[in-house]
């Protein structure tokens, strides 16, 4: 991860470079989450918030293949440290949205990752991490990320993620000041 930037107990903003980097960022977030967390992906279309899940799904130890659940809605993924659940909100009022029963996987022990959350607000939890993913106009791979928490749970996992991602930051500038001593030392 390149950086973070602006970060407190209610929000946290990390940026990244790489398709890889987001990967890997989402699973530092799946590694954080408790069970019942419910994650608002908002982004513009490609913004990477399918890849993002990826990566999620990677830090809850599944191994399956993620797909954007764009036509089904929900996509169940129970084999991993939480149960996922990942959906797409983006084609479903909400009187659709109700009749789904969205409140059981929301009050449930897993993980809810929900893309296109504005079409449901009226139907969402209090306590969330919202996740904002924008686009750097200059770099076609590069990624913001600003999670921002709405109470107790949320706020646990956002320092959670700003604790690990301070530590990885840390080791990498370590990892970096030693490849750069051991160059210095071969000439």
């Amino acid at each position: 991860m390149v950086g973070q930037e602006g970060n407190n107990s209610n929000r946290a903003v990390f940026t990244v470079s790489t398709e890889g980097e987001s990967i890997a960022f989402g699973k530092l977030v799946g590694q954080a989450v408790v069970p019942g967390t419910v994650l608002l992906l908002n982004g513009d279309l490609g913004a990477g918030k399918t890849t993002f899940t990826k990566g999620i799904a990677g830090g809850l130890g599944i191994d399956r293949v993620i797909k954007s659940p764009t036509y089904t809605l929900i996509r169940e993924y129970p084999n991993g440290r939480l149960p996922l659940y990942h959906m797409d909100m983006y084609r479903i009022t909400e009187e659709e949205a109700v009749e789904l029963g969205l409140d059981d996987y929301f009050n449930g022990s897993g993980l809810c990752v929900i893309e296109w959350p504005t079409q449901i607000s009226d139907l969402l939890p209090a306590d969330t991490v919202t996740i904002m993913i924008e686009r750097k106009p200059s770099d076609p791979y590069a990624r913001r990320f600003v999670l921002e928490a709405s109470g107790a749970k949320s706020r646990a996992v956002v320092e959670a993620v700003m604790k690990t991602a301070s530590h990885l930051s840390d080791s990498s500038k370590d990892s970096s000041k030693d490849s750069s001593q051991d160059s210095s030392q071969n000439t």
